[in-house]
């Protein structure tokens, strides 16, 4: 678990246009996240310097680059697999450099990212950094889900139609394991 001091403060992100979906998303993990501490929810526009240097302002995103600007701040810090878009189209590229894309499976996928940041800070030297996206709406809500569900981070989530995970994996190659 990422979260275990009451001070901490986790900023949720979530795309000043993205999808309804994303939004609920982001009402579960606040949800879950308040017995750790405050939880905030944010447009992406919103994103500032406080969220930024504050080392006990966590940064928690959903949804992947197309919707969520801070997405793309903290892209090249975050862990792999990640989200990537070339025009339009959107696919996941894992820690080996292979790639997925939502066409060649018949269920969606959603992405658990994490990252912990050193911080200069001598009362509190690490930001959590944590990234939920998905090649679709349902990847997304369902790498929510999983996380709050089974705490499996650094992975891709395989889910159902409705958003709901059922077995994930650590690379595009992998067979997957059920949850």
């Amino acid at each position: 678990m990422l979260y275990g001091d009451n001070m901490r403060i986790s900023v949720i992100f979530v795309g000043e246009n993205a999808a309804q979906s994303d939004y609920a998303a982001a009402n579960m993990l606040k949800d879950y996240l308040n017995k750790y501490g405050r939880v905030i929810i944010k447009k992406d526009t919103q994103y500032n310097l406080l969220d930024k240097f504050s080392p006990r302002r966590d940064i928690m995103i959903i949804g992947g680059p197309k919707v969520n600007k801070v997405y793309n701040i903290y892209r090249n810090e975050l862990s792999p697999p990640y989200i990537d878009v070339s025009g339009n189209d959107v696919y996941i590229v894992d820690e080996d450099g292979n790639t997925c894309y939502r066409d060649a499976y018949s269920y969606h996928i959603g992405v658990i990212q994490t990252k912990r940041l050193h911080t200069t800070s001598i009362v509190d030297k690490i930001k959590n950094i944590m990234a939920f996206s998905g090649l679709d709406r349902w990847g997304t809500i369902g790498a929510v889900k999983a996380y709050i569900k089974y705490n499996i981070v650094d992975c891709m989530v395989l889910c159902y139609d409705d958003g709901e995970p059922y077995s994930y994996k650590k690379s595009c190659m992998s067979i997957p394991t059920g949850l």
